[in-house]
């Protein structure tokens, strides 16, 4: 028969069971309130469901194990795939589906040289390589390939949620094509949906998934069986990843950092796509009970974002990334007049400058723009600014070659679109 004191033991042991139980669904709801868990009821523990509450605690005590053995990679960099068949003949996309289009032979040769930076950046490290269904990104994958070896990575994961955004069926109405890309812009490239295709947000809404599959407290990040060392992923022996590389596509890329970073549509709009073969290569700064990740190199010119601070750019082109300089668009009117044949400020998007004269104004822009960059600690002062302008090239407009180097107003954009007064704002995510 229980005692007394047997039964005021059972008493607040049921007591605290209870208490613990309705700590667990007030989690639960909080957690989806904020978006950790898309409802409640995805822990079992929504108020339709009939667990008891040693299940709660139970459920709960598994999550808290889970969040506790997530492991962070070192590294997350997204890969543009090299140049496309596409890229190089727009007319490819009446003939052939976009998911076939492969690499053209230039592709080959930045998917290689890209393959081989990485290898440099990563060393030895264990990799996990994730891609894109389509064609050219396997394609960029195998070049890449050949800078690894094969100790190096598990399986390689195929994920649909990388792919490119759908533009319809067929493309055979050259006219009509360019009358829907006129209405994008006019609607915003986020909202803008092909007729029989997606709109961004739609790639948003599958790459945000692709996130939470990442790092979510159950995602690929907290499986204790990630790890290379297998011919299948999640059951090696090897150690853990450190560095997560996704070869994926431009917008699809820009769209992963929008979600991992929480950027807005205008932010969003702001930013230009990668070059073929180019990296977003996001750096893990801080650990602990919270994990902070930081671009290594500034995004690219699109303005409304600025770049990190000068204490991050590393190495590369990241000090020549003219994002956001600060130089407002009358000024470059103004060096526009200065170097044109005219004398006279733009009129058009598509009129050019001379050979010559393009490399002046880039290096009239780069002194103009150098001390602000100085002042507001994007850079020391120190550094040698006599290749810039040439540089500044190779990043915007290197696939134009040598004999095409003629700038046209409707490309200063791409070098400077914001005001002075905008450059302060770091890009950094915080993740728990």
């Amino acid at each position: 028969m229980p005692t007394l004191a047997s039964k005021a033991v059972s008493h607040a042991a049921r007591s605290a069971l209870r208490s613990r139980a309705a700590a667990a669904r007030s989690r639960a709801a909080a957690a989806a309130r904020s978006g950790i868990l898309s409802n409640s009821n995805q822990m079992g523990v929504g108020s339709d469901t009939a667990l008891s509450d040693e299940q709660v605690v139970d459920l709960f005590d598994r999550y808290d194990d889970a969040v506790k053995q997530r492991r962070w990679p070192n590294r997350i960099i997204l890969v543009r795939h090299g140049l496309s068949e596409g890229n190089l003949d727009a007319s490819m996309f009446s003939t052939k589906p976009d998911a076939l289009h492969g690499l053209a032979p230039l592709g080959f040769e930045q998917a290689t040289e890209t393959g081989a930076n990485l290898r440099e950046l990563i060393g030895d490290e264990p990799v996990q390589f994730i891609t894109s269904s389509y064609k050219r990104t396997r394609q960029t994958l195998d070049c890449i390939l050949e800078a690894f070896d094969r100790r190096m990575y598990s399986e390689i994961l195929e994920d649909h949620r990388l792919r490119e955004q759908e533009f319809g069926m067929f493309q055979d109405d050259a006219a009509e094509m360019s009358r829907r890309m006129e209405e994008r812009v006019a609607i915003g490239s986020f909202y803008y949906r092909f007729p029989g295709g997606e709109s961004a947000a739609d790639v948003y809404d599958r790459v945000s998934s692709l996130v939470d599959h990442m790092a979510g407290p159950f995602g690929l990040f907290s499986d204790p069986r990630w790890s290379i060392g297998s011919s299948c992923a999640g059951h090696g022996h090897g150690p853990r990843p450190t560095n997560v590389v996704l070869v994926t596509h431009g917008l699809t890329a820009r769209l992963f950092l929008m979600a991992w970073f929480n950027l807005t549509v205008d932010q969003f709009h702001g930013i230009w796509n990668l070059d073929n073969g180019g990296t977003y290569i996001l750096e893990k700064t801080a650990d602990g009970p919270t994990v902070e990740y930081k671009l290594r190199e500034p995004l690219r010119a699109g303005g409304k974002y600025p770049p990190p601070r000068c204490a991050h750019f590393k190495h590369g082109r990241s000090t020549t990334e003219p994002s956001t300089w600060g130089v407002t668009s009358e000024e470059c009117r103004s060096l526009w007049r200065r170097h044109s044949c005219a004398r006279s400020h733009p009129t058009s998007r598509v009129e050019e400058l001379s050979k010559h004269a393009t490399f002046h104004y880039l290096q009239d822009l780069v002194d103009l723009a150098f001390p602000r960059l100085v002042d507001l600690g994007y850079m020391s002062g120190d550094e040698d600014t006599t290749d810039w302008a040439e540089r500044l090239w190779k990043i915007y407009f290197g696939r134009r070659g040598i004999q095409e180097r003629r700038l046209r107003w409707g490309d200063v954009p791409r070098i400077v679109h914001v005001e002075h007064g905008d450059l302060n704002h770091d890009v950094t995510s915080v993740r728990r």
